[in-house]
């Protein structure tokens, strides 16, 4: 089991003091990202999964993707202030295999990871900025990037798709926010033209 905690503080240890001002404040969200092997019944079993120092946040958005951990990360303290990357963790060692950067890296990318969902074969991934009304990216075991992009007559200058995403054996589904609170739910099934 996979266990994000996006505000889980830098500084700190489940042996601090929960409900002390430096646990508060201290580098809040953070985030971090731990695994528990469910099989034992070993109390240790608890591991942290170590990012590189440069990660400021991470534990909001994780999913398993080709038998492998897939947790998104930005530099930035929140997702819209720098470009994320998603990373592939071997689920037995706990070490990082490979990094999956935007295929861009405009500032217009700036909330790549903020939502995945994957399976055994593709790694769905949502991003506000992708368009000028936002989209996903569908990324497969090979490495290969198709840009999943939500209908135009949907979408207004104001809402973006790629909010949230869900990603299922046939059919992916992308979520569209507009900055007034309205949502939407797009379905996508593929065929032989593509989603």
């Amino acid at each position: 089991m996979i266990i994000g905690a996006y505000s889980q503080p830098k500084t700190t240890t489940f042996d601090d003091d929960l409900k002390s001002d430096q646990y508060k404040f201290a580098n809040e969200y953070h985030g971090a990202v731990y695994s528990v092997q469910l099989d034992k019944d070993d109390q240790n079993s608890l591991k942290k999964i170590v990012l590189p120092n440069s990660i400021q946040l991470t534990g909001y958005s994780l999913t398993t993707f080709d038998n492998h951990i897939a947790i998104g990360g930005t530099t930035g303290k929140e997702p819209s202030q720098k470009i994320g990357k998603i990373f592939v963790i071997n689920p037995t060692t706990l070490q990082i295999e490979t990094i999956i950067e935007p295929p861009s890296a405009e500032q217009k990318f700036a909330d790549f990871g903020f939502v995945i969902d994957g399976s055994d074969d593709f790694l769905l991934v949502g991003s506000r900025g992708l368009t000028k009304n936002g989209g996903a990216l569908l990324i497969n075991k090979a490495g290969k990037i198709e840009e999943i992009y939500s209908d135009e007559k949907l979408a207004t200058p104001l809402s973006k798709a790629g909010s949230s995403v869900a990603l299922a054996d046939n059919f992916m589904a992308i979520g569209i926010s507009s900055n007034w609170g309205d949502e939407n739910t797009l379905l996508f099934k593929p065929s032989a033209k593509g989603w």
